[in-house]
């Protein structure tokens, strides 16, 4: 990690395989996806950055069997700006996202909430009598 670990850049690629939903027979296209993330410590419990995703679809949505319409490709580039708090060995992560180039997807903006800990830093059950 660049600048001796305040600097974080990382990204993340899938590709989704959709299944046909039984009742409406419809089936999504494939999608592949590219998740991305860059960040800087301002203080040992504060970092900024920017994050967002890629979502290109792959193949044509289907119904019955047959190409729905135009096949019906999404697409989507999403970015906006990410805050990090640590807290003891927690972990608080807000993130906003604003969609752009979106093609055959719902269009707006999303706000993220994550919470993170540590599976040895989990909390004791407490004993019963």
């Amino acid at each position: 990690m660049p600048n001796h670990g305040k600097t974080e850049i990382s990204s993340k690629f899938q590709v989704d395989h959709n299944l046909t939903n039984r009742s409406t027979h419809y089936q999504t296209g494939n999608e592949f996806i590219w998740e991305y993330n860059a960040m800087h410590s301002v203080t040992k419990k504060v970092a900024l950055g920017v994050n967002g995703y890629y979502l290109q679809q792959l193949s044509d949505d289907k119904q019955n069997g047959q190409v729905f319409e135009d096949g019906h490709r999404g697409r989507n580039l999403a970015i906006g700006p990410d805050v990090r708090l640590s807290v003891g060995h927690a972990v608080l992560m807000f993130k906003y996202f604003r969609d752009t180039l979106t093609q055959n997807r719902p269009k707006g903006n999303e706000f993220w909430f994550q919470f993170g800990l540590p599976l040895g830093h989990m909390p004791k059950p407490a004993n019963q009598s």
